[in-house]
This record gives C-alpha cells, sequence and structure tokens, in this order.
C-alpha cells in the first residue's frame, strides 16, 4: 500500500520550528498528523528527507500488518535446566569479558579461562540464541 505525505503547516515560536505533516494510504483508510519540532537549522533536504522515511517506514508496517497471523499464540516451550544453566554461565562470561574490557581481569585468569571452557564444553547449537 502506497502511502502519501503532506507538509500542512509550519509555525515559529520561541524559536522553535514546528512543522505539521498529514499521512495517508493512497485509499484514504489510513491517516496520521504528526508534528516535527526543530530548534536548530537540520539543511535544506531534512523535512523531506523525514517525511520519506517515515512513508518508507508505514508502507513497511502496512505490510508487515498484512502478515500478522490472527488467533490464539501458545506459550514458550518450558526451558530445560541445563539451558537455564548455560545462560547463567553465559552471562558470568559476558560479565567477565566486560571487566577484562576495562582490565579488571586478565584472558589468562583461571575463573575467565574455566567459565570460557564450560561454555565451550556445554554449548548446543540451539543457544546461539542466547549471543
Amino acid at each position: 500500500m502506497k502511502y502519501f505525505g503532506e507538509i500542512k503547516s509550519t509555525n515559529i515560536h520561541n524559536g522553535v520550528v514546528t512543522i505539521n505533516v498529514s499521512y495517508a494510504s493512497e485509499d484514504a483508510q489510513h491517516t496520521l498528523e504528526e508534528t516535527y519540532t526543530l530548534n536548530s537549522p537540520q539543511g535544506d533536504s531534512w523535512i523531506q528527507d523525514t517525511i520519506q522515511a517515515r512513508i518508507k517506514n508505514l508502507e513497511e508496517l502496512h505490510q508487515e500488518a498484512q502478515n500478522i497471523q490472527l488467533g490464539l499464540v501458545s506459550a514458550p516451550e518450558p526451558i530445560s535446566e541445563e539451558e537455564l544453566l548455560y545462560k547463567k554461565n553465559l552471562n558470568e562470561f559476558n560479565s567477565l569479558v566486560s571487566a577484562f574490557a576495562k582490565g579488571i581481569v586478565s584472558d589468562t585468569d583461571e575463573v575467565f579461562l574455566q567459565k570460557q571452557q564450560w561454555l565451550k564444553d556445554n554449548f548446543q547449537p540451539s543457544y546461539i540464541k542466547y549471543f
């Protein structure tokens, strides 16, 4: 579905420019109004670029809405104890990586190496979603 944007009005008050823009789908079934404000210069094409980006966004949202399946959504499968333990250890390792980046621990410290090895030894392909 194509959308169009129209600048309806501009106003400057107390050093702030207000721009009112109206958007509508080509069938006029979907409309909305948005207000943009500027308190410093943005360049000649700023508002045009902003409106075009919003139009693209609206068109993509319209398309995505068409693909949403209606109906009940089932509860997620429970996470196993092993997977929960892996997530916990991965979070702890990520904290160690952060501490390493700050110079608090070394990548040769035993705690770092043990946690890294545990993650390697217990990795399952389904755990990739946690990275």
